[in-house]
This record gives structure tokens, sequence and C-alpha cells, in this order.
């Protein structure tokens, strides 16, 4: 079957309501392909998704192009990768409801790149703790030549994309939106980066806004596409959490570190512990598990970026949060972005009245 007729047919089955990764299980197993499914009958298609799904799909291919959808999403750097294609990453196809097409921006061949691939994931709001975890083992397992997957939110997973990067390691965010809609708008510059040297893919098609339910969809991929799931903090309802539960039903691996039982942030990798979790105190320890020996020497301090040196210019002169967004420009979100992986890095810390100053 010609691969672009089958790009078109799962494009098109992706967004047919109704039709989501069961169905279109259904309708491969029936049919000799996508594209003989998305063409089918009215009647063959009834037995297979019933009337209803039926009648949607033939109503939905009579107004819709798919080949000059494609096309135009190609135009605006968005390749489709079908299902059915050699493309599509394997370690995906394996979990229960793998998506029906994937949208990429970058190295599409990390997909189907053979290294060891990890996620590292967790809360929005790392302790000082959490981020000097996620940084340690992120770096590490990008140094002894691991990818990093992650999910491009503030906190953990900017940690982890980051230092895959400063590494020059390849890293892989998977967005709970669509491909080209950037969230949060304060890790812009790390969405520009990670297109330019990593991937950026996401099951959901260009213009695709931010929903809350998407999220969760999200978190399949990100243990789907990897050999294992790193847990650094999350609470006891996080998406981290949801993440490592996933990752163990996919069969995958879970990790946690050992963590404060004292602290809330500390449930998430609690919980994977007790259900079976692998306890990690250093990346070797995740590395061993897959027979990986490369020696992974100490971390030094990454540089700081143009902006993280604004801010730290600003802190040094004694400026108060409010005073250092207007000086910056830098909008609020951006500007905490910034602090914290300037916490991470080491450059500064949190008084006891939650002012930042230098270390």
């Amino acid at each position: 079957m010609d691969a672009e007729l089958e790009a078109d047919a799962c494009l098109a089955l992706s967004q047919v309501g109704g039709i989501g990764p069961v169905m279109f299980s259904r309708i491969l197993a029936r049919f000799a392909s996508a594209h003989a499914g998305y063409h089918a009958s009215k009647q063959d298609l009834t037995e297979i998704v019933g009337m209803k799904r039926a009648g949607a799909l033939v109503s939905f291919r009579s107004r819709f192009r798919p080949r000059e959808t494609r096309l135009a999403y190609a135009k605006r750097g968005v390749e489709t990768i079908a299902q059915t294609s050699s493309r599509y990453p394997p370690a995906l196809k394996e979990i229960p409801d793998p998506p029906i097409c994937l949208f990429a921006m970058g190295d599409s061949s990390l997909l189907t790149d053979r290294r060891l691939w990890i996620a590292v994931v967790g809360t929005r709001t790392p302790s000082s703790y959490g981020r000097e975890v996620a940084w340690l083992f992120a770096v590490g397992l990008a140094r002894a030549g691991c990818g990093i997957i992650s999910g491009l939110a503030l906190g953990v997973d900017t940690i982890a994309h980051t230092a895959a990067l400063e590494e020059k390691g390849p890293t892989i965010a998977v967005l709970g939106s669509g491909i080209d809609i950037i969230y949060p708008y304060a890790n812009a510059p790390l969405f520009a980066r990670i297109r330019k040297n990593g991937l950026l893919v996401s099951e959901f098609p260009p213009g695709q806004g931010v929903v809350r339910g998407l999220f969760i969809a999200r978190n399949r991929i990100v243990s789907g596409l990897a050999k294992g799931t790193f847990v650094v903090e999350g609470g006891e309802h996080s998406g981290a959490l949801t993440t490592g539960r996933l990752a163990a039903e996919q069969g995958r691996d879970v990790f946690a570190p050992p963590v404060p039982l004292t602290s809330p942030l500390s449930k998430a990798p609690t919980i994977l512990l007790k259900n079976g979790a692998k306890l990690v105190t250093e990346p070797g320890d995740i590395l061993e598990e897959y027979g990986h020996s490369r020696i992974i020497p100490a971390a030094p301090a990454p540089p700081l970026t143009k902006p993280e040196e604004m801010l730290v210019a600003c802190v040094r002169e004694g400026m108060p949060m409010d005073r250092i967004i207007r000086a910056t420009g830098f909008g609020t979100a951006e500007t905490l972005a910034l602090f914290s992986l300037l916490e991470m890095k080491g450059v500064v810390e949190k008084d006891a009245m939650g002012n930042y100053r230098l270390r």
C-alpha cells in the first residue's frame, strides 16, 4: 500500500468523531489497510464500528480533504506519521491504545532511534530537593547516551528537557495540545530549542487548544515511548503518579528516588514504590537495569542563559519580584520558570520570606 495513501487515511480516521485507537484497531483487523478501511462502504463499516460511527465517517469523508490537509501541515513544518508507517515508533505500537497518528516537529528520526529512552516526570512545582534530583538524573542519563522524554510542563519536565539539551543529548517533548500550541507559554524558548535540537510530538493536530483531559491522554505516550519512567516528585492525584501507573500497566519499568516522607510531593513516588517501582539513588541504578555500564562523570554547573543572567543581576541589586518583572520585561510565569531553573542550577535560593537571593 502506498505510504502517502495510508498517511492520508490515518490522518482522516484520527479526526473522525468516535473513531479512536480501539475502533482503529478493529478497522485494521477487518480491512487490508487503513486506506481500505477509510474508503469502505457504510454497510461494511457498520459491521465493525456500528451504525452511528459508520454514518459519521461517511459524512466526514465527503467533506474532508486529507491530502490537502497533510500537505498544508507539512508546509508549516509538521510531519504526519501514521500508525501503519515504518516511521512510527515501535515502542508505542506495544501499548493498548497507540495514537492513530502522531504529529511531529523537529527530528522525527528520534521516534525510531534504538538508544535507551527514559521518561523523567514530576510536579510543576518541585521542591529544591526535587529540582536537584531531576537535574542530577537527567544530566547523568544524558551523559550516558540515553534519550530523555518528558511533557514540556513547568517544573520537573522543564528541568529534564533542559538537562538533555545542555548535554547535547536527544530529548522528546510530548505535548498535551496541538503540535503548534506552546503551553505553557513561559516555555516558548524551550519549545524552540527542542524543535531545533530534539523533537516535539503530539497525537493532536495543529490548532487543537489546551483542554485538561488531553494531558491525561498525553501521559500514556510519554510512558509508552520510554523503556522506563523515573518519577521525581508528585502529589497523590498528580499527573506524575498517573504516568507512573500507566508505565507499569504498559509493562515498562518504573523508578523513583528516596523522598522526604513529610513532603506532600513525596506521595507519588512513595505510592509507586509501594506498588513495585524500583528505588534508585543515582543514574547508574537505572542504567544497570539495562546492562548499561558507561561511567557518568560528575555534572558541572550548567552555563547561564542571557535571560537568567538578567535575573541574577536584578537579584544582586536586591530588587523585589515586581521590580524584576518590570525591569526585565518578562511575564510573571516566565520569570518564575527562570527562577526555578536558577534554583536548580544552584545560583539562587529563597529566604524565609520567599524572596530570592544569591547562594
